[in-house]
């Protein structure tokens, strides 16, 4: 793969440096509210393959932002920039048990896997995005809409967004249909905590951080 000069990459990619200082500080909080969206740059291909192959995934991102900064949803930067891969990594705590059906949007492909409790060992894909589709649209392909899948309110479930960009229109948003019937495209942040890893660079990207994912009362908002 053909890469840009380092001087090139920092240019490009300038107006998130700032943002990853701050990003890191009080890394170890855990509060509802809160997403970190990791970036990796200059990845050409439209498919998350091309994410997953590159050499700096996942232990060397390039930049590490608060997506809680600019939405109030689960989903990523819109127009973040071009030709470039991001991963999305959290837990979630339903407002009511019951079966949920998941729904993806992205440009230009997109991969949402959950586990089945907080351990991202037992995560497993759900819905994808094969090309891209219009922000905010979740029905063009079949597999942007997941079966359904129980949840028990109270419990956390770790999920994880792999995102992969080529030219213009990037986004990637993730929603949900409710037990009760509620239909929220994107999902509230306030069922949304962040994954705190151990380490921003290096194999302690892939770990948590010393403690307990805990969230503080979401539901009790919705």
């Amino acid at each position: 793969m053909l890469r840009s000069p380092a001087s090139a990459r920092r240019s490009k990619w300038a107006d998130w440096l700032l943002a990853v200082a701050l990003s890191t500080l009080g890394a170890t909080s855990l509060r509802a509210g809160e997403l970190e969206q990791f970036f990796y740059p200059e990845i050409t291909g439209t498919s998350v393959t091309n994410l997953l192959a590159d050499p700096d995934f996942p232990e060397n991102p390039f930049v590490v932002t608060p997506v809680n900064w600019f939405t109030s949803g689960l989903e990523g930067i819109t127009n973040a920039s071009h030709f470039y891969g991001s991963w999305l990594r959290g837990y979630l705590e339903v407002p009511v048990s019951g079966d949920y059906t998941f729904y993806l949007s992205a440009d230009d492909s997109a991969e949402l896997h959950l586990s089945t409790d907080h351990s991202a060992a037992n995560k497993r894909l759900i819905a994808s995005v094969a090309g891209k589709v219009p922000y905010g649209v979740y029905n063009r392909q079949f597999r942007q809409r997941s079966e359904p899948v129980m949840l028990e309110r109270g419990r956390q479930y770790f999920f994880e967004i792999l995102h992969q960009q080529d030219a213009v229109g990037d986004h990637v948003q993730v929603g949900w249909l409710r037990p009760d019937q509620v239909l929220e495209r994107p999902i509230p942040l306030r069922y949304v905590q962040r994954f705190v890893p151990a380490a921003y660079q290096g194999s302690g990207v892939r770990e948590p951080a010393n403690a307990p994912p805990v969230i503080e009362h979401p539901a009790t908002h919705g």
